[in-house]
C-alpha cells in the first residue's frame, strides 16, 4: 500500500501541473481528477492482465476512442509504468479504489 500512497501523491501533483491547477482546485475538480486517474489504474491493470505490453497500454489510454481526457494524459505514462512494475499478486481488484482514496485524501 505504501507504493500507492507515494505514487498517488506524485500523480496528484502531475495531474495538477498538467492542467495548470493551483491550490484553488475545488473538491469536485479533485474528485473528478482522482476518479479519472483511478480509471487509468483500472484500465492499466486490465491491459497488463490481457497481455498487452507497456506501449500498447499507454497508446490505448492516450489515443483513439478510449483515450483519457487530454488534461489527464500526462498522468498516463507514470501510472502505466507503475502498474507494469508491480508484482502480479498486487494487481488486486481493490487497487484502483485504494489509489482513488489516497488521491482524495492527499493534500499537498
Amino acid at each position: 500500500m505504501l507504493r500507492v500512497v507515494t505514487l498517488c501523491c506524485g500523480i496528484a501533483l502531475t495531474g495538477a501541473t498538467a492542467t495548470a491547477q493551483s491550490a484553488t482546485e475545488t473538491e469536485a475538480e479533485k474528485a473528478e481528477r482522482c476518479a479519472a486517474l483511478s480509471d487509468v489504474i483500472a484500465r492499466s491493470v486490465t491491459a497488463r492482465q490481457l497481455g498487452q505490453d507497456l506501449s500498447q497500454a499507454k497508446r490505448g489510454l492516450t489515443s483513439g476512442e478510449g483515450a483519457v481526457a487530454a488534461k489527464y494524459a500526462p498522468g498516463v505514462p507514470p501510472l502505466v509504468d507503475w502498474i507494469y512494475t508491480l508484482p502480479e499478486e498486487q494487481l488486486v481488484p481493490g487497487l484502483p479504489a485504494a489509489f482513488e482514496k489516497q488521491c482524495l485524501d492527499y493534500s499537498g
